[in-house]
């Protein structure tokens, strides 16, 4: 239980942010910031622990990322 008090204590602290940060902008940081550090693990695991290659991961973030931008300047 002792290795996993700080990681409770982190995702508790990232839960409570939208409670006291107003700023858009930090908000969004903080939104893509989480997504690439999910879509390094993501490449950790498949390629470090797992030895596989997979561009699945990458095509998927592109894919959002790409429909996102199009959303946006419609």
């Amino acid at each position: 239980m002792k290795r996993l008090a700080p990681i409770i204590v982190v995702v508790a602290i990232l839960a409570a942010v939208p409670l006291f940060v107003t700023s858009n902008t930090t908000l969004n940081f903080l939104v893509t910031t989480l997504l690439i550090a999910l879509a390094g693990q993501g490449w950790n695991i498949l390629g470090g622990y797992g030895g596989q290659y997979s561009f699945g991961h990458s095509a998927f973030f592109g894919t959002g990322a790409y429909v996102t931008a199009i959303l946006q300047v419609r």
